[in-house]
């Protein structure tokens, strides 16, 4: 077994021909001349990529302690410590092998299982430390060594050095990568890389439970961690936390879809988190990153979907014409409509979930490919809760307004419509509930009911006052208008039911008092109604008004005493009423003769 020293050493040898004798005619030197020409071009091409695209420093070095091993009981942590002369990275996993330092000392090289996707791309991960170094060091389980690289030699970004004398500052006991800085720009450079380092990070991460920050030149300290608790994974920073709702959906890598970066996957994941509040409801304040296992960038989502998206190098942007990103994108739909089994089973959940399915700031149409999806999926779905506390498809459930459900209860509704109404309970933007599929009761669809009179001879005096407020609200036409006018909905005093067209309808004529006794001989509207919309000052008068439009008059003196007292005696069927009328005519009479003579009068042209 060799030690580490000899490892760097054997690499430094057969690599790259370091220590080899022009003389030598061994093994080494014949591997060596075979790999030179390609290693050359290689990390040629990789210092191109590197100083033009600018991966994501942070996210790859995260990136490599997610992939790292740990032993059991091992809380997973990455610790950054910028120092004023380097950044120093620690990181408490198993630590190298001889096949962890040969990988990192080829381009692209790796030791990750591929199984399931990774993170990153063309072998750049740690190379990425050149943007802002040029001599990084690493210290790990008896490995010590450094790169001393040269612009004009790309190859030097894979040559190992010995370090004799590793700094005091570093933890033997963890892995450790020292970045020497040379400007103020490049601390200031790596501050804001650090900055950019999210506390949704830790949410997609298999292994990573905690992730330190501590500035020494600014004098601060972040931390970030990550623990399950109720069904909730929840991300903590300082004295801040974030709870999430988390559900994977494996999915099988078709067999015909061919992508050499994904060539040896035969599974991923799609897996959805969905932002909630202190009390498990959702969060949907805040857009959220698409993640490709580190945040890519935001979409207008109200929740974070990860998948092993093919990313631009510099990680900034999804390929949009991968046919392996497209097929992630058109399993997005399909993982959505699973996890809603999961929200229909959470009791903060199941009654609010619609709300993120805002999907009005989403604007790419890569993703609003998606969006349209998840809605197909859901319409073919049971995750509509009615008032009966059922779950049905969103077609067979409707809404309405809260006016709308005071005079179409849910009985009715599935007496007159067969379909029940949406729980009042669920929240969620009518527009959603308009893409799922899910009507809303409008005032027409009210006006068709109201041909149904024996359904309208069971409703109280209130309801027809809430069914006058409601239609006087609506912006009828002459047509509808028309219409109503052949509706018997004008309830009268003797609890009849009237329509317009058939006979005029009158206004009580006693509007204050308790009524002349008389009222049910006439076609007037039921007084308890009248007074109810006298009661409501401020809307009084758009009631009356569209009560006018229909049709109803106010109740004149001269009619009634000309066309139904006077003819009582004349006829004398006023011997067949009980006293208390009788009076109320006579009352009625006394009242109101100034305006009957007045009327009289000038009918006389008196």
């Amino acid at each position: 077994m060799h030690s580490p020293k000899d490892v760097i050493e054997k690499i430094r040898r057969k690599r790259f021909g370091i220590g080899l004798s022009l003389e030598d005619t061994s093994d080494d030197v014949r591997e060596f001349i075979l790999d030179k020409e390609e290693v050359l071009d290689r990390a040629a091409r990789l210092a191109k990529d590197i100083n033009t695209q600018k991966p994501r420093l942070i996210f790859e070095l995260v990136q490599n302690a997610e992939d790292n091993e740990y032993e059991d009981g091992v809380e997973p942590l990455l610790r950054f410590i910028l120092r004023p002369d380097c950044l120093l990275v620690q990181n408490n996993e198993k630590g190298f092998r001889e096949e962890n330092v040969d990988a990192i000392c080829l381009i692209g090289g790796t030791t990750k299982k591929r199984s399931l996707g990774y993170i990153g791309e063309k072998g750049i991960g740690f190379k990425s430390v050149f943007l802002v170094t040029t001599e990084p060091q690493i210290y790990s389980n008896g490995f010590h060594f450094r790169f001393v690289y040269k612009e004009s030699d790309p190859t030097t970004m894979i040559i190992p050095e010995w370090v004799k004398n590793p700094p005091d500052f570093i933890d033997l006991s963890q892995t450790n990568l020292v970045m020497p800085l040379g400007s103020m720009s490049v601390r200031e450079e790596l501050l804001a890389f650090l900055k950019e380092i999210h506390p949704s990070l830790l949410l997609f991460l298999q292994k990573l439970r905690k992730i330190e920050i501590q500035d020494l030149i600014g004098n601060s300290f972040t931390e970030i961690r990550r623990r399950e608790e109720n069904e909730r994974v929840i991300i903590s920073t300082g004295d801040k936390e974030e709870h999430w709702k988390v559900i994977r959906r494996l999915l099988d890598v078709p067999s015909d879809l061919c992508e050499e970066r994904r060539k040896d996957v035969t599974q991923t994941e799609i897996i959805l988190a969905f932002p909630c509040k202190l009390d498990g409801t959702p969060e949907v304040t805040r857009e959220q990153y698409v993640f490709s296992f580190l945040p890519v960038r935001k979409e207008g989502l109200r929740f974070i979907i990860q998948a092993d998206f093919l990313l631009a190098i510099n990680r900034e942007d999804i390929i949009k014409h991968s046919s392996w990103n497209r097929w992630l994108r058109d399993s997005i739909g399909e993982a959505f409509a699973k996890a809603v089994d999961h929200l229909k089973a959470d009791k903060k959940l199941r009654l609010s979930f619609f709300q993120y399915l805002d999907f009005s700031d989403v604007k790419d149409e890569f993703f609003l490919n998606a969006v349209e999806q998840i809605f197909q999926h859901l319409q073919r779905l049971e995750c509509a809760l009615t008032e009966s506390n059922q779950w049905r498809k969103p077609g067979e459930v409707l809404t309405a307004s809260k006016e709308g459900r005071e005079l179409i209860s849910n009985d009715d509704a599935i007496r007159l419509f067969g379909k029940e109404y949406l729980s009042s309970k669920v929240l969620g933007k009518s527009s959603v509930l308009r893409e799922l599929g899910i009507l809303e009761v409008s005032a027409r669809d009210l006006i068709k009911c109201l041909e149904q009179t024996e359904w309208l001879t069971k409703k109280s005096d209130e309801w027809f006052y809430k069914l006058f407020d409601y239609l006087s609200k609506q912006k009828l036409s002459d047509e509808e208008i028309e219409y109503l006018k052949n509706l018997k909905i004008l309830k009268l005093q003797n609890g009849e039911l009237a329509s317009i067209n058939e006979d005029p309808v009158f206004f009580p004529p006693d509007k204050k008092g308790k009524g002349y006794g008389f009222e049910t001989e006439l076609r007037i509207i039921r007084k308890n109604i009248y007074r109810m919309i006298s009661r409501n000052k401020e809307n009084t008068q758009r009631i009356l008004g569209f009560l006018r439009d229909l049709g109803a008059q106010d109740s004149e003196p001269y009619q009634i005493i000309e066309n139904h007292i006077l003819p009582a005696y004349e006829n004398d069927t006023w011997k067949d009423k009980d006293t208390g009328m009788l009076r109320g005519y006579i009352r009625y009479i006394k009242g109101n003769i100034e305006k009957y003579e007045k009327e009289a009068g000038k009918r006389l042209n008196i």
